[in-house]
């Protein structure tokens, strides 16, 4: 569900986020990548679940984050 990403972008990000979704390529999104470290330690926070760097490493896209942290992919 975008709308756990977007929750977590909530006050990192300055950019428009409205247009995200689950097929928005990682490097695409409007935010830099430490706005990215800290949206993805807001989701580990809100799903208690940790994202090692080897799997992040395999993401590519908003869909791939929400799959790891159990969100439908919608």
């Amino acid at each position: 569900m975008v709308q756990k990403f977007l929750d977590a972008a909530q006050g990192v990000a300055s950019s428009d986020l409205s247009s995200v979704t689950p097929a928005t390529q990682l490097g695409d999104l409007p935010i830099d990548s430490l706005d990215l470290y800290t949206v993805i330690e807001n989701l580990e926070d809100m799903t208690g679940l940790t994202l090692e760097d080897e799997a992040f490493g395999q993401m590519e896209t908003v869909g791939d984050l929400l799959a790891f942290f159990g969100g439908p992919i919608t």
